[in-house]
């Protein structure tokens, strides 16, 4: 009998080892799948290996500490998805690329264009996935594209760069009529003193002379 109970307890106390033993064994890993990236990221380096003259491709000229950039990103993320395959959905970070940002005379943040058949299209609208692709589908036709420049021209984008500036204070000139007039009433009173002054100052120059070439005159005269 004791016998049997021994037997019978060092059966069960096998059974529990080898379960125990089966439990704390790790599970297989199961196999991590990486969602591929498809945006682009662009550089100096490589832009014209993506953007050519037969090729289409929607880009997002943006800067890192911009917080429309940030906002507009993960939207511009899923555009590259939606359309993967069909077009080059790509950004460029116009703080390490100066190249591509003057090549395009990048006026803000973000900015986006459609680059197709060799001619781009700046987009303003919406940001979002089914705007963004409405424009690349047929939207870009309602607007005047220019061709891509294949460098960057110093002289271009300088006249640009004043264009857009007078643009941006003709805005905000609108949006501000009592500020900017005060400021340009303001400017035009600094040029009129300066150049009375100025002018005064050289009417008072030889006359200063005159009186003491006079003195210098009379000096030699009671000497002699």
């Amino acid at each position: 009998m004791n016998r049997n109970l021994i037997a019978l307890t060092f059966v069960l106390a096998c059974l529990s080892s080898a379960v125990l033993c089966e439990t704390a064994q790790p599970q297989a890993a199961q196999p991590h799948h990486e969602e591929v990236s498809t945006l682009l990221t662009l550089t100096d380096q490589n832009f014209n290996n993506y953007v050519t003259n037969t090729s289409t491709s929607f880009v997002m000229f943006y800067a890192p500490w911009c917080p429309h950039c940030k906002n507009a990103m993960p939207a511009v993320g899923d555009l590259s998805k939606a359309l993967s395959g069909k077009v080059n959905v790509g950004t460029v970070d116009c703080d390490d690329n100066s190249e591509v940002k003057g090549r395009f005379s990048v006026p803000g943040y973000p900015t986006f264009m459609l680059l197709k058949n060799g001619k781009m299209y700046p987009y303003k609208g919406p940001r979002t996935v089914e705007a963004w692709t409405k424009f690349i589908d047929e939207g870009y036709k309602t607007v005047e594209g220019e061709t891509i420049p294949t460098e960057a021209s110093v002289l271009r984008n300088t006249v640009k760069e004043f264009k857009n500036f007078f643009e941006q204070l003709k805005f905000a000139a609108k949006q501000q009529p009592l500020v900017f007039g005060g400021i340009f009433a303001c400017f035009f009173i600094l040029v009129a003193l300066t150049c009375f002054c100025g002018g005064s100052e050289e009417k008072a120059q030889p006359q200063a002379e005159e009186k003491k070439d006079k003195k210098a005159e009379e000096k030699t005269k009671k000497e002699n």
